[in-house]
């Protein structure tokens, strides 16, 4: 992609930005007309001229007095330099994705990141914490008797270079059946603590755990 391009890119997605802020002060504007209709401080006339007045000033600080200078406009454009993959079962996870697994069979966990950035990232050390979320604020992270580790919940990824990538296994064993989710803690080091935390975003991990399938001899 060409030095055109990317500009170009970056003075659509400005536009946009700035369309929805027009929108945002559309959407106020018309609150301050019920709030002055409501009060009869002026009829539709004046209401109006309230109304023309008040989005002159706010458009006009807010929108035409605007700055944005591209390098901090890009780093909420632009995904963080880490990649993060997290495959249960072989399967990729995300936000929307339910994985299946059956219970008293070990599945497999994997943890890749990808350096997209100039310099060579890590080595990092994370934690493995599964729970259930009662979907009423609560979640329950003493599944002692639910799930076990086949070997250790905490991962290590050594030091990666640019464009390279480096994955670290482990895997899981259920005992009960139900809905339960990985969180994964980073420890905080000297690796961790230099980079920013948008950097370390990594998918949510949904697995649900059922009853094997018990085949009957005929």
């Amino acid at each position: 992609m060409g030095d055109e391009e990317v500009s170009e890119g970056k003075q659509v997605s400005l536009c946009t930005c700035l369309e929805r802020m027009e929108e945002s002060v559309e959407i106020f504007m018309e609150e301050v007309d019920k709030m002055v209709i409501e009060a009869g401080i002026a009829g539709r006339t004046g209401c109006d001229k309230i109304r023309h007045k008040g989005k002159q000033a706010w458009t006009g600080r807010v929108l035409n007095g605007l700055k944005v200078s591209y390098p901090s406009f890009d780093s909420h454009l632009n995904p963080a330099p880490l990649q993060w993959d997290v495959l249960v079962d072989g399967k990729v996870c995300d936000c929307d994705i339910v994985v299946d697994c059956k219970v008293g069979d070990p599945i497999a966990l994997e943890v890749k990141l990808t350096n997209w950035s100039k310099h060579s990232v890590g080595p990092f050390a994370l934690t493995v914490i599964p729970y259930q979320d009662y979907q009423n604020g609560v979640h329950n992270y003493e599944l002692h008797d639910a799930i076990t580790f086949v070997g250790s919940n905490t991962f290590h990824i050594d030091s990666v270079k640019p464009t390279k990538n480096s994955v670290c296994f482990g895997a899981l064993l259920f005992l009960y059946t139900g809905d339960f989710y990985l969180n994964i803690k980073f420890h905080e080091d000297i690796s961790s603590r230099e980079l920013p935390l948008s950097w370390f975003c990594l998918p949510s991990v949904h697995i649900r755990a059922t009853e094997p399938v018990i085949q009957t001899k005929l």
